[in-house]
This record gives structure tokens, sequence and C-alpha cells, in this order.
């Protein structure tokens, strides 16, 4: 994908049951590009990958319980609730995107037993969102995950 903007946030979410992320990096077109930092979640501080935003992306009606979010195994991260998870962890981070540049996103995601239960919402995915200068939203991209079970 293409794009012409001057930020890019890179949303990971995962509000339904297990959600697991193996990150292969952000590999430029172009020379002097940005990067991810921590690209594979090896790094942790406190329990949070360093590097990384960890915000709720869907609620359902109360800030608690929230989903786990949680190092595992291999470069990954998983994004764990069940029935009674109320917040949905969003994971993110900003970078500063060259004008007219052109960069690659490449994910490996793995999901386990995904199903909607109760009042929660359908919406297992990976995406990319593109502002301006000032903060307003100029284009998002989504790529549903829920199938890529193991």
């Amino acid at each position: 994908m293409s794009h012409y903007y001057s930020t890019v946030r890179y949303l990971l979410v995962a509000p339904l049951l297990c959600f697991a992320w193996q990150a292969a990096g952000l590999e430029a077109l172009q020379a002097a590009a940005p990067t991810i930092a921590n690209p594979d979640f090896a790094q942790w501080q406190d329990g949070l990958p360093v590097g990384w935003n960890i915000d709720i992306g869907a609620q359902n009606g109360a800030d608690s319980p929230r989903s786990e979010v949680k190092r595992i195994v291999g470069p990954a991260l998983m994004l764990r609730g069940d029935a009674a998870t109320k917040a949905w962890c969003v994971v993110s981070q900003s970078i500063d995107a060259a004008p007219r540049g052109q960069y690659t996103l490449r994910f490996l995601s793995r999901t386990k037993d995904i199903a909607r239960e109760g009042p929660q919402f359908d919406n297992c995915y990976v995406a990319v969102t593109f502002f301006d200068a000032t903060g307003n939203l100029i284009d998002k991209h989504v790529q549903d995950v829920s199938a890529d079970e193991a």
C-alpha cells in the first residue's frame, strides 16, 4: 500500500477471546524510512511492551474488566478476554511518514477459539490509520484476522 501522509499509526485490536500477533516489522521501500520500535515485542518493562501504547480500543459499558495484554513465547503478543471482558485493549504505535513515502507493513497473526459472547463486538483486526499533521484521520486500512485459526 502507498500513501502520502505525515503520520501513520499502527493499531492492533483483538476484542474477542484470544489473539496473538507476531510482528515481522516495517520494511521501507525507500532509504531512511522510519521503523517501528520493538517490532517483535521482545522488550518488556513493567508488564508492557516497550515502545507501544496500550489503550482501550472497544468498550461495552465499563472500563473494566480489561482484556489481558501478555507476552508469549516467540516474538509475539497476546490479547485475551472472555464473556466478562468489558474493555478491549488496543496496542498502537505512531511513526512519522515521509511525504510521498511508500511503506510495507508485514505481520503474522494467529487466532484461537474466537467466539462472540454476549454483547461483544465482531472486530478482531490489524489496522493502519493515516492522520494529517493536525491529527485528523485521513485513511484507514483494516485486515480482519478473526479467521486466522492455527
